[in-house]
């Protein structure tokens, strides 16, 4: 696999197949980053690229560090999603949309004239997400997109396109792969299948399904997502959100709401299953796609989403690390380094 290192106008100035070590971190509900080791033979283009590009990934880096070890030289970043944590929402404006929708509209809102990121196009999206009623002010874009994320399952990539030297924003949801449907084709991780090593496991009890939002001059809401249940409550300080001028007090209540169930999203129970693929396992899968996780321990069988990967090259040979579920920080390190 070629690595093609680009200058900030997206011209290749190195093409590089003889890299020590690449750890490539794909993410759904943060940036992923990457960290690559090359001979100091290509300090030059290291040092004056701008980007990392594989043709077969759907992520980019772009370099923010560059070390030199005797005759090693390290470079480190995020991919190109990290480019919308450079614009923040100054604006204020609200969108009532489907999540999609309103993601769309809140970066261009913050991306025209002087404060366009060079060389990103946004299109026109489906329209998929629950409708609701958004704004990201005071955040950067990439934060609130990737809070969004984290309540709605559909997350966000930044995609280089090589033939037109360009990049472009796609809001993303990733392929049901589960296997009770009959639509595409099943992935399955299970022990049972000889296709995972290193299993870490956890669900937590710790959650929850009750909230009462306040806002600016004693306006408040209350979300319950208890079904009947157990409540679980928690409170919510959303002074922040201003009443602007001209605000109906309809769509005020609705960003409260909204803000109450991004919180209970935070908070919500989850699963988290981490663990490394072996070399024998031959079904497709990508970052936020819904797989099938067979935990024979508890002889439970759970539909997750594949939330992070994590891939390292070294000495030619591939380990692949998954994270399935809400991603917990620090899940990846966890998997204890079982040699593949």
């Amino acid at each position: 696999m070629d690595i093609y290192i680009l200058n900030d106008k997206f011209d290749m100035v190195d093409i590089i197949d003889d890299y020590k070590y690449l750890m490539w971190d794909m993410a759904f509900y943060k940036s992923g980053f990457f960290e690559m080791r090359a001979d100091i033979r290509h300090l030059t283009a290291l040092t004056t690229g701008r980007y990392v590009y594989r043709n077969d990934s759907n992520y980019t880096g772009r370099i923010d560090t560059v070390a030199i070890d005797g005759q090693i030289v390290t470079i480190s970043g995020r991919f190109l999603e990290s480019l919308l944590d450079f614009r923040v929402d100054a604006l204020g404006r609200t969108h009532t949309d489907p999540v999609e929708t309103a993601m769309i509209n809140i970066l261009r809102d913050n991306s025209e004239g002087n404060r366009a990121i060079q060389g990103l196009e946004i299109k026109a999206g489906l329209g998929r997400g629950a409708t609701g009623t958004f704004t990201a002010f005071g955040k950067s874009i990439a934060e609130y997109f990737y809070e969004l994320a984290e309540a709605y399952d559909l997350s966000f990539n930044v995609k280089y396109n090589q033939d037109a030297k360009s990049m472009t924003f796609n809001v993303i949801d990733g392929i049901d792969r589960t296997q009770f449907q009959t639509v595409n084709s099943w992935c399955i991780f299970s022990r049972d299948f000889d296709n995972v090593m290193d299993e870490y496991f956890e669900m937590n009890t710790d959650y929850a399904n009750f909230a009462y939002v306040f806002g600016e001059n004693s306006a408040s809401v209350i979300i319950d997502k208890s079904r009947s249940g157990e409540r679980r409550e928690i409170f919510v300080d959303a002074s922040d959100l201003r009443r602007e001028e001209g605000m109906s007090e309809a769509v005020y209540t609705a960003l409260l709401r909204q803000r109450g169930y991004e919180k209970l999203a935070e908070a919500g129970r989850f699963e988290t299953v981490g663990f490394t693929v072996t070399k024998d396992h031959s079904m497709p899968f990508g970052l936020g796609d819904i797989v099938t996780y067979k935990q024979p321990n508890l002889n439970k069988t759970y539909d997750l989403r594949v939330t992070e990967i994590r891939e390292i090259h070294e000495k030619g040979n591939i380990k692949r690390n998954i994270v399935l579920g809400k991603n917990k920080p620090g899940v990846v390190q966890t998997i204890r380094k079982g040699a593949m």
